[in-house]
């Protein structure tokens, strides 16, 4: 179990439950007398005195905490999401479908697709990187499925295995290897992926987070036509030192965008619409040309975009308890303890914003002149 002060609430994580939990007064006042070990009949009394309280409400109220914290803190066995597995390149009895080699920054890997479907899934946000000019030792995985799961196949012969009810969590997998291999990385070097968009000035970051559909990529990409770097569209990878990395994905440009975008990216209007792994047609765009060769960067500021027709202007500073209760809706944190303990250390560094806007050019104007162009 970890803890961090945060104003005037405490931020808790459950390392059996892997849960967090944001409290205050008086509950954060309980939660240090059960772990402490006092009697209960002392701690009832104790908060009769303190809060003004009868005597039959504080039972209740201590007994449903400590109910509450037995579960959170409960050393039960957590069923993964995936399995891992081991066997043979040979089990793969059918041959790939089709086969591509991507770079970024000079970084190859190959992906080899079973099915049309995991195609249409992957290939789509990484086609701008393809490339027939490569290595022979490149970094290649395997993609497939069967009917009850999908599988992921890494060059030691490891394998995942994800339901088929997980293609989230199975693509968040794919992207997690292909981002260790180009990056040198290993699980455990990472704090956290965070749903978000980002942008550098070539020395910080500014992240963009909100739930799908709230406008991060469409800001984003304004602020790339702009002369910002973008990093990654939809999802940010996260170090154990607060240093966020950038990833080849094409931005995904929705029809109502394309009024806002098309003066900044014409060759939008030219480019053919597609049917995205979300349901929804999009056109997709490539990230333009990388302002720094540097792959990662300080986060600065962590902004909660949000994107309504008829919404008033707003871009403030947010209270940090206020803003970690809402992000955590939005980012899976790596639940090793040194990693929880790095996210908690780091939200001490970051600024949060609310930005909430109907009008782009007034939203674009108040965050350049925030977080201008080193």
């Amino acid at each position: 179990m970890l803890c961090r002060s945060l104003d005037e609430v405490y931020l808790i994580w459950f390392e059996a439950s892997r849960n967090f939990l944001i409290i205050q007064e008086p509950v954060w006042f309980v939660f240090q007398n059960i772990l402490s070990g006092m009697n209960k009949t002392k701690l009832v009394s104790d908060c009769t005195v303190r809060y003004d309280l009868a005597t039959n409400e504080c039972i209740q109220f201590v007994d449903d905490l400590e109910a509450s914290f037995n579960q959170l803190s409960a050393d039960k066995e957590k069923q993964e999401m995936f399995q891992r597995l081991q066997r043979s390149s040979a089990d793969i009895l059918l041959k790939p479908c089709f086969q591509s080699t991507y770079c970024f920054n000079g970084k190859f890997f190959s992906i080899r697709y079973y099915s049309e479907y995991i195609k249409f899934n992957f290939h789509p946000m990484l086609v701008h990187n393809q490339t027939d000019n490569f290595p022979p030792d490149v970094y290649t995985i395997d993609l497939y499925s069967d009917k009850e799961s999908y599988y992921l196949t890494l060059p030691d012969n490891e394998t995942e295995r994800w339901l088929l009810s997980d293609m989230a969590y199975f693509k968040g997998a794919v992207w997690g290897k292909i981002i260790n291999s180009m990056f040198l990385k290993t699980e455990k070097d990472w704090m956290m992926t965070l749903h978000a968009s980002g942008v550098t000035d070539g020395v910080n970051t500014m992240l963009f987070s909100a739930a799908a559909g709230s406008g991060k990529s469409t800001f984003s990409s304004l602020l790339q036509a702009h002369g910002y770097q973008l990093l990654s569209d939809d999802f940010i990878s996260v170090d154990n030192n607060g240093m966020a990395y950038s990833f080849p994905f094409s931005i995904s440009v929705k029809n109502g965008a394309l009024p806002i975008l098309s003066p900044y990216y014409p060759q939008l209007d030219e480019t053919e619409e597609e049917l995205a792994s979300t349901g929804k047609m999009v056109r997709y765009l490539t990230p333009s040309k990388p302002v720094t060769d540097r792959s990662s960067f300080p986060i600065k500021y962590v902004v909660l975009i949000s994107y309504k027709a008829d919404a008033s202007f707003v871009f403030t500073q947010m209270d940090k308890a206020g803003a970690v209760q809402k992000l955590l809706t939005e980012v899976w944190v790596n639940p090793l303890p040194g990693s929880v303990e790095a996210f908690m250390s780091w939200l001490d560094g970051v600024e949060f914003f609310e930005l909430t806007y109907s009008d782009h050019n007034q939203a674009l104007d108040a965050v350049k002149k925030f977080f201008p162009i080193v």
